[in-house]
């Protein structure tokens, strides 16, 4: 079937589409507003994401079933057709290019489609954020998995820092985000599969790991504070009560024996632990 309009028209009606700030865009955003889910606009990630959520360390897409080549609604123009194929096809092709880059720096990828966002646009959210959940779970057990393997290897024992929170009230919250945050630190050196002891007073001891890259986020999930810098992690272990004061006891033994009492700057500077240190923390702890 032949175009329906001219070469010339056809092109100035191409030159109109908007890349950014679509009405497709603004309808997810709304929906993102109505279900309380923060996001972010401009970014400069790989691939310029439509949407950044940091709550979920996603970077989120919104594709034109026209433009990226829907496999259900993409319908080819008549006229040019070899180039509109190439051109698709090269879009797609970035696609991918763009999700393997930003996975490769920790971030969850998320495409939601066109038609998706018409039918129902926050149902295709939610199995967005399903998905991303589930993908979270296997970097967690990927990042367990590094520490055994490391803990086995003839390089020593896990990595390790320890941190202070003031109460457990500052826990649960950390704890729900899963992200460790700071003000002052950008956490260069601090690797995949690493622990994170959080010392909740004297009162107990949170264990976990490092999940994924640190990243800056505007998100408030702390209200002392924004903690722009953050990490991601998952908890592993969280001893309270008497189990927990013994904890805290044995993990502040273990650094006094280690360091004497300089073992405070080890803590305010969130430095990675001795391996003799962290060797025998891991032990006592039973991680």
């Amino acid at each position: 079937m032949p175009d329906s309009v001219s070469k010339s028209e056809r092109s100035r009606i191409m030159s109109h589409v908007r890349s950014s700030d679509t009405g497709l865009e603004r309808d997810v955003r709304r929906s993102l507003c109505a279900m309380g889910v923060r996001y972010r606009l401009h970014n400069d990630l790989p691939g310029k994401p439509d949407i950044v959520i940091p709550r979920y360390h996603m970077a989120l897409f919104v594709d034109s079933c026209f433009w990226h080549g829907c496999p259900e609604h993409g319908r080819m123009p008549s006229s040019n057709r070899d180039y509109w194929q190439s051109k698709i096809q090269r879009n797609r092709q970035r696609d991918q290019e763009v999700r393997e880059l930003l996975d490769s720096q920790g971030w969850s990828v998320a495409r939601i489609w066109e038609h998706d966002v018409r039918k129902d646009c926050t149902a295709a959210l939610l199995q967005v954020f399903s998905a991303s959940e589930r993908l979270g779970d296997q970097r967690e057990k990927r990042a367990s998995s590094t520490c055994r393997e490391n803990a086995n290897s003839d390089n020593g024992g896990c990595r390790m820092r320890i941190v202070k929170l003031p109460d457990w009230e500052q826990a649960r919250i950390t704890v729900d985000a899963r992200v460790w945050g700071s003000n002052r630190s950008s956490f260069r050196g601090w690797e995949v599969g690493e622990w994170v002891l959080m010392l909740v007073g004297t009162e107990g001891v949170v264990c976990a790991q490092v999940t994924g890259p640190a990243f800056i986020s505007d998100e408030i999930v702390w209200e002392q504070d924004l903690y722009e810098h953050r990490v991601p992690i998952h908890v592993v272990k969280k001893l309270d009560g008497k189990d927990g004061r013994a904890a805290a006891a044995t993990v502040r033994r273990i650094l006094y024996e280690s360091y004497g009492a300089r073992y405070g700057n080890v803590l305010r500077n969130q430095s990675a632990v001795r391996d003799s240190a962290a060797d025998e923390i891991v032990g006592e702890l039973k991680l």
